[in-house]
Protein backbone atom coordinates (compact mmCIF):
# COMPACT_ATOMS: atom_id res chain seq x y z
CA UNK A 1 0.00 0.00 0.00
CA UNK A 2 1.27 3.31 -0.97
CA UNK A 3 1.38 6.35 1.61
CA UNK A 4 -1.10 8.35 1.96
CA UNK A 5 0.93 11.43 1.26
CA UNK A 6 2.31 10.17 -2.13
CA UNK A 7 -1.22 9.22 -3.06
CA UNK A 8 -1.77 12.96 -3.14
CA UNK A 9 1.15 14.28 -4.30
CA UNK A 10 0.87 11.89 -7.26
CA UNK A 11 -2.59 12.91 -7.65
CA UNK A 12 -1.71 16.65 -7.74
CA UNK A 13 1.09 16.00 -10.56
CA UNK A 14 -1.72 14.08 -12.38
CA UNK A 15 -4.18 17.18 -12.35
CA UNK A 16 -0.77 19.37 -13.10
CA UNK A 17 -0.82 18.21 -16.73
CA UNK A 18 3.14 17.92 -16.54
CA UNK A 19 4.74 14.41 -17.19
CA UNK A 20 6.73 12.65 -14.49
CA UNK A 21 10.07 12.76 -16.09
CA UNK A 22 9.58 16.53 -16.69
CA UNK A 23 9.13 17.35 -12.69
CA UNK A 24 12.13 15.06 -12.42
CA UNK A 25 14.62 17.13 -14.39
CA UNK A 26 13.00 20.07 -13.79
CA UNK A 27 13.41 18.63 -9.51
CA UNK A 28 16.73 17.35 -10.13
CA UNK A 29 15.89 13.66 -9.34
CA UNK A 30 17.19 10.45 -11.53
CA UNK A 31 15.38 8.97 -13.98
CA UNK A 32 11.93 7.15 -12.34
CA UNK A 33 12.49 8.57 -8.78
CA UNK A 34 8.75 9.71 -8.87
CA UNK A 35 7.54 6.27 -10.36
CA UNK A 36 9.28 4.48 -7.16
CA UNK A 37 7.93 5.91 -4.58
CA UNK A 38 5.03 4.42 -5.28
CA UNK A 39 6.32 0.52 -5.83
CA UNK A 40 9.74 0.64 -4.05
CA UNK A 41 11.76 3.22 -1.83
CA UNK A 42 8.79 5.39 -0.53
CA UNK A 43 10.17 9.23 -0.64
CA UNK A 44 12.67 11.10 1.69
CA UNK A 45 10.70 14.17 2.98
CA UNK A 46 13.05 16.51 0.99
CA UNK A 47 11.83 15.23 -2.59
CA UNK A 48 8.29 15.36 -1.96
CA UNK A 49 9.08 18.96 -0.30
CA UNK A 50 10.75 19.49 -3.62
CA UNK A 51 7.60 18.42 -6.29
CA UNK A 52 5.48 19.85 -3.98
CA UNK A 53 7.11 23.45 -4.24
CA UNK A 54 7.40 22.73 -8.04
CA UNK A 55 3.80 22.27 -8.60
CA UNK A 56 3.06 25.30 -6.01
CA UNK A 57 2.04 23.83 -2.59
CA UNK A 58 3.31 23.16 0.59
CA UNK A 59 3.95 20.58 3.03
CA UNK A 60 2.67 21.70 6.09
CA UNK A 61 2.22 20.08 9.98
CA UNK A 62 -1.18 20.63 11.48
CA UNK A 63 -2.40 20.06 15.25
CA UNK A 64 -4.83 17.36 15.43
CA UNK A 65 -8.49 18.37 16.32
CA UNK A 66 -10.07 16.82 18.73
CA UNK A 67 -12.80 15.29 16.48
CA UNK A 68 -9.16 13.85 14.64
CA UNK A 69 -7.45 12.27 17.44
CA UNK A 70 -11.11 10.29 17.92
CA UNK A 71 -10.09 8.68 14.30
CA UNK A 72 -6.46 8.53 15.41
CA UNK A 73 -6.73 4.40 14.95
CA UNK A 74 -6.80 5.11 10.84
CA UNK A 75 -2.89 6.26 10.69
CA UNK A 76 -2.42 3.01 11.93
CA UNK A 77 -3.84 1.31 9.17
CA UNK A 78 -0.09 2.92 7.28
CA UNK A 79 2.78 1.39 8.77
CA UNK A 80 5.76 1.24 7.25
CA UNK A 81 7.72 -2.36 6.93
CA UNK A 82 11.20 -1.24 6.37
CA UNK A 83 12.77 -4.78 6.27
CA UNK A 84 9.99 -5.26 3.15
CA UNK A 85 9.97 -1.71 2.23
CA UNK A 86 6.54 -1.44 1.91
CA UNK A 87 3.25 0.37 3.61
CA UNK A 88 0.76 -1.97 4.77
Amino acid sequence: MTDPIIQEVMALISKSGKSVTKIEEECGFGYRTISRWRTKNGANLYNVQAVLNYLGYKLSIEKLSEEEKVHNDAVKDYQYDSRRKIWS
